[in-house]
C-alpha cells in the first residue's frame, strides 16, 4: 500500500512539473508573440500613417462621390470620406500620389496631389486636337530629364478633360493655347527656363513649336486629378522643393472615415492595413507592387 501511495505521489508531482513547464513555455511563446506584435506595430506606425482625405481635388481617384458640405463640417465627420495609408518617404516616382506640406502656401496642414514631373524635366500644358478641332482639350506634356521623347499624357485618372478645358488660355505667336494659371505661374511670375520642341498637335499632319518649361532641380511639379477644382503647382509659387514631400500613398481606403450611418468604416481601414503589410512583405522580397 505504501509503495502505491509513493508511486501516486511521484506521478502527481511529475505531472505537476510537466504542467508547470508547459505553462511557462506558453507564457514565453505568448510574450514573444506580443513582443513581435508590438515591434511590428511600432515599426509600422513609425513609417506609415492613416490620412483622411478632405475635399475633392483628387476626384475621382479619391472621394469619388461629390460632396457639397462645407469644410468645417468635415471635422464633425458628417460625410463619409476616403482615406489613405501614407508611407513617410521622399523616394517617389511619376504618377505617385503624394502628400505635401502646404504650410509654405499659408495653409494650415497638408495637401494630397499626383506627382507628375521632377527637377530637370520639361513640361507644359496646352490644348491638342480632338475630333478635328485643333484646340479641343488641354493635355499635360512632358519631356523627362535625359530623354528626347515628348509625352502627351492621356491621363485616365482625370475627372473630366472637357471641364478642365473650359478655363481660359493664353495663345502664343504659334497659335498654341496654354493653360492660363500654369503659363502665368511658370512664365510670367517665376520666369522658368524654356525650350521649344516640335509637337504634333493635329493628329500627325504637321508639327508645331510648343514652349516647355524646365522644372528646377530638386523640385516637384504636381497637380490634382480634378484639374478644374485643384490648387496645385499651377498656382504660385509653382513646383515645390522635394523636402516638402511628406510621403506617398501606398493604399487607398474607400469610405475609411467614421460616419454615423456607416458602421463598416473600421472594417475598410483594417482591410487596408492588412493590404499595406502584405504589399510591403512582397516588396521586401523584390516584387514590384503598385497601389
Amino acid at each position: 500500500m505504501e509503495k502505491n501511495i509513493r508511486y501516486k505521489y511521484f506521478k502527481n508531482e511529475y505531472e505537476d512539473r510537466v504542467s508547470n513547464k508547459l505553462f511557462i513555455k506558453f507564457l514565453i511563446v505568448l510574450f514573444i508573440f506580443y513582443f513581435i506584435l508590438i515591434v511590428c506595430f511600432q515599426t509600422f506606425f513609425t513609417n506609415y500613417t492613416y490620412v483622411t482625405i478632405l475635399g475633392q481635388s483628387m476626384r475621382p481617384t479619391l472621394n469619388k462621390k461629390p460632396c457639397h458640405i462645407e469644410y468645417d463640417d468635415y471635422e464633425n465627420k458628417q460625410y463619409v470620406q476616403d482615406g489613405v495609408y501614407l508611407k513617410y518617404t521622399q523616394d517617389i516616382d511619376y504618377n505617385d500620389i503624394v502628400v505635401i506640406d502646404a504650410r509654405y502656401q499659408g495653409l494650415k496642414d497638408t495637401i494630397i496631389k499626383r506627382a507628375l514631373a521632377f527637377g530637370g524635366d520639361y513640361i507644359t500644358i496646352a490644348k491638342v486636337q480632338k475630333e478635328g478641332k485643333l484646340y479641343g482639350e488641354y493635355r499635360f506634356m512632358r519631356r523627362k530629364k535625359n530623354s528626347a521623347k515628348i509625352e502627351i499624357l492621356e491621363e485616365k485618372y482625370i475627372l473630366d478633360y472637357s471641364e478642365w478645358s473650359l478655363e481660359a488660355g493664353i495663345k502664343d505667336e504659334n497659335d498654341v493655347v496654354y493653360e492660363k494659371s500654369f503659363y502665368v505661374t511658370l512664365k510670367l511670375e517665376n520666369n522658368y527656363p524654356t525650350q521649344t520642341f516640335p509637337v504634333s498637335l493635329d493628329g500627325g499632319q504637321s508639327q508645331t513649336e510648343v514652349v516647355f518649361f524646365k522644372v528646377p532641380d530638386n523640385h516637384l511639379f504636381f497637380m490634382g486629378d480634378n484639374r478644374s477644382h485643384s490648387t496645385d503647382a499651377r498656382e504660385a509659387p509653382g513646383p515645390v522643393e522635394m523636402n516638402k514631400v511628406v510621403g506617398k500613398v501606398v493604399e487607398i481606403v474607400p469610405n475609411g472615415t467614421k460616419y454615423p450611418n456607416n458602421g463598416s468604416w473600421w472594417w475598410h481601414r483594417v482591410v487596408g492595413f492588412i493590404n499595406v503589410v502584405w504589399k510591403e512583405i512582397l516588396r521586401f522580397f523584390g516584387a514590384h507592387i503598385s497601389i
